[in-house]
């Protein structure tokens, strides 16, 4: 009989893709995002992440669910018309807004600087 191999896995680092961010009009979107390292927010700035979450439904998204985990948030919203342009709130323009907002405010009641 015949000896059999020992296989050996070589370690892989962690790494991310580039995937695209597909945007269909009219329709949700579930987007969830990470804070930076996965650092755990503090307990206390967590509500100002809501907020901003919640501060362009009605006017850039029609926000239907959001939630925030201690080192990421889940989105599901419809992006809504921007009718001074006549079209579509893109993603990357709503995700900005919500996430400089809250990093902007994390960092004054923490007094830090730096990215969330």
């Amino acid at each position: 009989m015949a000896a059999v191999p020992t296989l050996f896995v070589m370690p892989q680092a962690f790494y991310r893709r580039t995937l695209p961010h597909l945007q269909c009009d009219f329709k949700q979107h579930f987007v969830t995002f990470c804070t930076h390292q996965r650092w755990v927010l503090p307990v206390e700035v967590r509500s100002l992440v809501l907020e901003s979450c919640l501060h362009d439904s009605g006017t850039k998204i029609d926000l239907r669910v959001a939630v925030v985990m201690p080192d990421h948030v889940h989105l599901i919203f419809t992006p809504l018309i921007d009718y001074g342009r006549m079209e579509m709130w893109s993603l990357a323009k709503v995700m900005d807004a919500i996430k400089g907002a809250s990093a902007h405010r994390i960092n004054i009641v923490l007094g830090r600087k730096g990215k969330v």
